[in-house]
């Protein structure tokens, strides 16, 4: 190819041959000569620079490529803008007597592009997918973002392109982070990687984020790419320990109670307060506590010096720091010293029921447990106290009330007995025993009530009543007080059947309070008893026409030992407990108290009751036939008393002896053998008899005998204790009656039991 020969020349129709095949090549090829003059520019490399062939040969070649390696070049083609990108390689190769060089040439710029978009097309992907922000800002704004940056503040990608970047930051972080990219802009030294804060698009939610940045240059312009990391919810969770840790140290510290918890891999007490050391005296271990050097083998030594029972409590500590023991402990040691310590044991578990290990918490009780010991020594001598009181009043109740007994009943006896030829003066001294009798057995009544009501031991037996009856039989009681005052007395029940579920003894306190009242504060006018039968409740009422109660002292009504003139010019007897007494009775069976009265014009009292649905007995109402009436009946009753005061006896012969065949009996025994040989219809029991057995047992045995179980029984006592009346009827009493016994009421309510044993017969 050159002016030279060799000892081995080319033919010149092969050399012809060899040129043409090489100008047919796809690749570029320029033979320069040594001073790099182009001698030969084949077809294709003509093509690829787009430069006429004349105009390359004969002419220094214009580029200056390195030898023997493989360079990129972009060169512009003819069309202007068309920049393509070539691919040069120059070989040296002999030349004549010189060295010579082949330049190869070849385009690549479709390679290139296709290389480019794939590189495109991965960058996307990646940015795309990244899970942390990616930005890029030139001239303060952005010009590319990627989704996830986008989604971090609640942006589209398109409607954050364009915008300044210091609109997105929050206006606490713009100084700071606005003066870092400045001075970066600026080549000074700012740090790459710190934490800033973002603002959402809604303008008010906050993102905490790490922001990692550089400055480059991009298409000749200063460009920063940026990537932020949310950490929010990190931070979020940062706070929530930081909080948790200072909670748990002012717990820890603040906490009454000593504690520490042990791990459950290492055994190593991880957390404790000084309170514990301070308990079990071990102060001088709380530095190795601190940086986790003790397990808990290593201070239960020290535990067990200080408690007096270190065999139970080493057991148990055993049993209760494993996995499998999922019980909270709470006990008492009892420490060498005297102390008392409670201690609650709990394990601590986590997520999934992991367990973590064991919280140990104690309390010095010493305190406390003196305290309770004190509280129960005291309990213990006011229930020794609260006993005598009611042995006391139990007590007096009896040895008035039995001669008490006596007294009135002897009265009513002999007024009955002269009572047509009695005159005025009297007449007048007998109602003057009753009265003073009735009032001192109401006084007694009152004040053994209650004592029982403040002790909260007041029993109450709540049956089915039929309030007709029953009030009109109470009413009966006052008629004659009322009539020897000139009052117009009166009782209206309603005509219709009605039934309410009550204590009978409530019931009859209340009416008797309420009217013995209305009786006693009314001089001129009338006292008027009715019911009335509602749907759903029964209402009695009693209204007078007495001195009535002042507005002053109607709110203080219900107060005990109050009266609305005290003092010794007071004009109306009584303890002030009446009334007290009365709303206690009422609501106890879910009754309803209501007063009105005005001074000088009267009182109206209501007790409303809810109604039950019982079926009454078809029997119709009517006052008891008198005593005349029921000794013309063919065959007296048999009536069986069992009383032991011999003196109550003669009285009973007196009252019972005309009217029924009555038998007593000063035992069980006694009575057990007077049931076997005689006819008996109904028992009067006194339920403090003495002997082995007492009335309420032997009650109690004769309803579980099936020969003698339908036979009524009266309870009699002295004793006017509330919880003696329970006891009465719970085993089995029909009803229970306070010495002293009335006259009049006795005999009644013994015909009123017969009445309704004949009528169960029949």
């Amino acid at each position: 190819m050159g002016n030279g020969t060799t000892s081995h020349e080319i033919p010149e129709g092969v050399k012809n041959n060899l040129i043409a095949m090489i100008d047919h090549l796809e690749i570029g090829l320029i033979a320069l000569d040594a001073d790099e003059v182009v001698r030969f520019v084949n077809t294709a490399a003509v093509k690829y620079l787009e430069l006429d062939r004349e105009l390359l040969l004969g002419k220094r070649f214009y580029l200056n490529l390195p030898l023997g390696r493989t360079v990129e070049q972009k060169l512009s083609r003819a069309n202007p803008g068309h920049v393509h990108t070539y691919e040069f390689q120059k070989i040296r190769i002999p030349w004549g007597d010189s060295d010579g060089y082949i330049v190869r040439v070849q385009n690549i710029t479709e390679e290139v592009r296709a290389e480019s978009f794939e590189s495109s097309l991965l960058y996307e992907a990646l940015f795309d997918r990244v899970q942390d922000g990616v930005f890029l800002i030139q001239e303060d704004k952005f010009v590319f973002t990627n989704p996830a940056f986008a989604d971090l503040l609640g942006y589209r990608v398109d409607e954050i392109i364009g915008r300044k970047y210091i609109e997105v930051l929050a206006p606490e972080d713009r100084d700071r982070v606005v003066d870092n990219h400045r001075r970066r802009m600026r080549g000074e030294n700012v740090p790459q990687k710190y934490e800033i804060t973002l603002l959402h698009k809604d303008g008010h939610t906050k993102k905490h984020a790490i922001l990692n940045v550089t400055l480059f240059e991009h298409k000749g312009e200063p460009t920063s790419l940026g990537s932020v990391r949310d950490v929010t919810s990190l931070k979020q969770s940062h706070e929530r320990v930081r909080w948790n840790e200072a909670l748990l140290r002012a717990m820890a510290t603040n906490n009454p109670m000593a504690f520490y918890v042990v791990d459950s891999r290492s055994n190593k007490i991880l957390y404790f307060n000084h309170l514990f050391c301070e308990i079990w005296n071990i102060e001088h271990l709380a530095d190795q506590m601190v940086t986790g050097e003790l397990t808990d083998k290593d201070i239960l030594p020290y535990l067990l010096i200080a408690i007096e029972n270190r065999d139970s409590f080493q057991r148990t500590h055993a049993q209760i720091n494993t996995e499998s023991n999922r019980d909270t402990i709470d006990d008492t040691l009892q420490l060498k010293d005297g102390r008392s310590i409670r201690r609650i044991s709990t394990q601590i578990r986590g997520d999934n029921d992991k367990y973590f290990g064991r919280l140990y918490m104690f309390e010095d009780i010493s305190k406390r447990v003196q305290t309770e010991k004190e509280l129960r020594h005291a309990k213990e001598k006011a229930e020794e106290s609260e006993h005598l009181k009611d042995s006391f009043i139990g007590n007096m109740s009896h040895e008035i009330r039995t001669p008490l007994n006596i007294i009135m009943g002897y009265t009513d006896l002999i007024k009955t007995e002269i009572d047509p030829d009695i005159d005025s003066d009297h007449a007048r001294m007998f109602n003057a025993i009753s009265t003073a009798g009735s009032r001192l057995v109401r006084t007694i009544e009152h004040i053994m009530n209650i004592s029982s009501i403040e002790a909260g031991t007041f029993p109450l037996h709540k049956v089915e009543v039929d309030p007709i009856e029953f009030v009109g039989l109470t009413a009966q009681r006052f008629k004659d007080k009322a009539e020897e005052k000139g009052l117009s007395y009166s009782y209206s029940p309603p005509k219709e059947a009605v039934c309410i579920s009550i204590d009978k003894y409530c019931l009859e306190q209340a009416l008797s309070n309420v009217i013995d009242n209305a009786v006693k504060f009314t001089q001129r006018g009338s006292v008027a008893i009715s019911i009335r039968a509602g749907e759903s409740d029964v209402t009695i009422k009693i209204n007078d026409t007495g001195i009535g109660i002042g507005s002053e002292y109607l709110p203080r009504l219900y107060e005990r030992f109050s009266q609305e003139e005290e003092g010794m010019q007071r004009s109306f007897e009584g303890l002030g407990l009446g009334m007290a007494l009365t709303r206690y009775y009422v609501e106890a069976n879910h009754g309803r108290l209501e007063i009105w009265s005005e001074k000088t014009k009267g009182t109206t009292v209501t007790m409303t009751f809810p109604r039950v649905d019982v079926p009454r007995s078809e029997t119709p109402h009517k006052q008891q036939e008198s005593a005349a009436a029921e000794e013309s009946t063919t065959e007296k009753a048999g009536i069986l008393a069992v009383e032991d005061d011999e003196t109550t006896q003669r009285f009973l012969k007196l009252l019972l002896g005309k009217r029924y065949n009555l038998h007593i009996a000063a035992s069980a025994e006694a009575g057990q053998k007077i049931l076997e040989s005689h006819p008996i219809d109904l028992i009067l029991m006194d339920i403090s008899i003495k002997g082995d057995i007492d009335g309420i047992r032997f009650t109690r045995r004769l309803k579980l005998d099936a020969n003698y179980s339908h036979i009524p029984i009266i309870a009699t006592t002295a004793h006017a204790h509330a919880d003696t009346r329970l006891k009465s009827l719970e085993a089995g009493c029909d009803e229970f009656l306070i010495k002293p016994l009335d006259v009049e009421n006795l005999p009644n309510l013994i015909d009123h039991y017969l009445e309704l044993s004949n009528e169960t017969v029949e």
